[in-house]
């Protein structure tokens, strides 16, 4: 799942620190307390996520005017291992003036007032491809007719009001850094408040709270309990017409394509994906450990084989690095038309990006590629006219290796 347990494992990190509140700390709660900031990330959400809990917990201890040091605890083991596991980042950041090469790409447009609150509505419907929600219609239908219908007392209600309200700000927060005049503060700028990370656990928290005040108060609903929460797993599992605002699919409708629409190519197995029959190949002429550079094939996929790769895809880097790969473009920058890499900060080539069968004229600056080191291009298709690589014959497949001659 994107971000891994940092947002479909909240559920049960929210079980397990129930279960510490109130006592029933056994050795799994703390097991999963501990694993938890090894498969989620800081920055993607962890940091809103913790925040939000302990926020949560916060609270209740002032209601019951008592101090839980056992939570406390865990709040803790979890803030130190997230910190200790993101410690290259804070060295960068605290210790090395790190400067971000990331932060040209994602500070072109902003919004205003009109902008933002659209955005924030269309995020909180519909969710955003990090955090996919799949909470349209049928969480958000039951969301809907719980507040409008349902005659319960008010601290219930007011609960699920709260959760409602928290949804509005974490959308709204989400764009709230690129609002014209907050852009040009620095803090604001080089940082994005996720706090829409919250989104998929606050929706279906609401929904367990509506299932419970009109469903399971009394029996003659238990069939609708059955046919809304079906209902709902089949739009997770499918997802019949649902995707985010942007348009974004990506991954979402990976169970039916895996298993009812083979024939889609955009959905491969795992093996399928990082090429390990190829790579067998390769292996055989090419060791592993080799610095090599990937064009049309995400460099990941190389690493995952073994080899060392020119770039990646980074969720932060630094402006020099950024530089030595726009560099390394040589005069193919100027046939993309590239200022900055976002988060693909790897070589490619305009014939890659206009999807052409083959590329020609292929114009990198080989001469100062092969001064780092790197003697082999994997691509995914043929390269034609250019007389500073030559071709890998005996490796057959789809992905062609080229040495770099000069």
């Amino acid at each position: 799942p994107s971000g891994g347990a940092g947002v479909a494992g909240v559920p049960l990190l929210m079980y397990v620190l129930l279960n510490i509140y109130n006592g029933k700390h056994n050795l799994l709660n703390w097991l999963w307390l501990i694993f938890y900031p090894f498969y989620s990330n800081l920055i993607f959400s962890g940091v809103f996520i913790v925040a939000f809990l302990f926020l949560y917990f916060f609270v209740k201890m002032i209601k019951s005017r008592e101090i839980n040091f056992k939570i406390i605890f865990a709040f803790f083991i979890v803030t130190i291992l997230s910190v200790l596991i993101e410690c290259r980042l804070f060295s960068f950041v605290l210790l090395e003036g790190y400067e971000s090469g990331r932060l040209d790409g994602f500070t072109e447009k902003v919004y205003n007032y009109k902008g933002v609150i659209g955005n924030a509505f269309h995020t909180l419907i519909w969710g955003q491809y990090h955090y996919h929600t799949i909470a349209f219609p049928i969480v958000v239908g039951v969301a809907i007719i719980t507040v409008v219908l349902v005659k319960s007392s008010r601290m219930k209600i007011i609960k699920i009001l709260i959760v409602n309200y928290l949804l509005v700000v974490a959308s709204v927060i989400f764009y709230w850094d690129k609002l014209s005049f907050l852009n040009s503060i620095e803090i604001f700028s080089s940082f994005q408040f996720r706090l829409i990370a919250l989104s998929p656990f606050l929706w279906y928290w609401l929904f367990s709270f509506s299932i419970k005040e009109w469903i399971f108060k009394e029996k003659r609903f238990l069939f609708i309990t059955y046919l809304v929460l079906g209902l709902n797993l089949s739009l997770m599992m499918f997802y019949v017409g649902n995707k985010n605002f942007y348009g974004s699919v990506f991954s979402e409708n990976a169970f039916y394509n895996t298993y009812f629409a083979q024939e889609n190519n955009d959905f491969l197995s795992f093996n399928e994906y990082y090429k390990v029959d190829e790579f067998n190949k390769i292996k055989k002429e090419i060791p592993i450990k080799t610095k090599v550079v990937c064009l049309g094939i995400e460099p990941e996929i190389a690493q995952f084989n073994g080899y060392y790769t020119l770039g990646g895809y980074y969720p932060l880097y630094s402006e020099k690095h950024e530089n030595l790969v726009l560099d390394l473009l040589g005069k193919e920058k100027d046939k993309m038309e590239v200022q900055n890499m976002g988060s693909r900060c790897y070589l490619s080539c305009l014939d890659i990006i206009d999807e052409k069968k083959e590329i020609n004229k292929l114009e990198l600056d080989f001469e100062k590629i092969k001064k780092l080191g790197y003697n082999y291009i994997f691509v995914d298709r043929i390269i034609k006219g250019n007389e500073n690589l030559r071709r890998l014959e005996n490796i057959e497949g789809n992905v062609f290796v080229y040495e770099i001659l000069k």
